[in-house]
């Protein structure tokens, strides 16, 4: 009696080959990256608030939130990186920056591209701030924001 091998009770091994190690990995790299990240905006939340974790003092909370930045960014670019180089699918290096325009997968991919471009602009912006920018308790599209609301309200008292 010939069947497939489930019927025969036999076992299969699936190999990893090239293919499946990059689908793999950019889906793994893709999981660590929403996790640490989640972990980012919570301690840049203790950060701002001065909220402290038990055991650490403040700047160590500060220096955590940093490095988990970096090591976010790092699994986040091999994420990219391994999603447009797997054949699996055809992924433009465009559709990475530009939201929307992938053929596969437009609605998810392009959340990704805007995800992406406001990381890019955060790590602008942090950059500004280690290098002794406007504020240096808060990120500066928020402090812009504030000013411009500021402005708003000056405008409309003259008027």
């Amino acid at each position: 009696m010939l069947g497939n091998a489930a019927e025969n009770g036999e076992h299969t091994v699936t190999t990893i080959t090239q293919n499946t190690a990059l689908w793999y990995a950019s889906r793994a790299t893709g999981v660590v990256s929403m996790l640490l990240l989640s972990l980012v905006v919570i301690l840049g939340i203790m950060v701002n608030r001065q909220g402290r974790l038990p055991g650490l003092p403040s700047f160590a909370i500060t220096g955590l939130h940093r490095s988990l930045s970096l090591l976010s960014v790092i699994f986040i670019a091999v994420h990219i990186f391994t999603a447009v180089v797997d054949p699996f699918v055809s992924i433009r290096v465009a559709a990475v920056f530009i939201p929307f325009t992938s053929a596969y997968q437009p609605f998810w991919l392009g959340l990704g591209a805007v995800a992406l471009d406001l990381i890019i602009a955060l790590i602008v912006t942090g950059v500004g701030l280690v290098a002794g920018g406007p504020s240096r308790t808060e990120h500066p599209p928020a402090s812009l924001a504030e000013s411009e609301a500021e402005a708003e309200v000056l405008e409309e008292q003259t008027v």
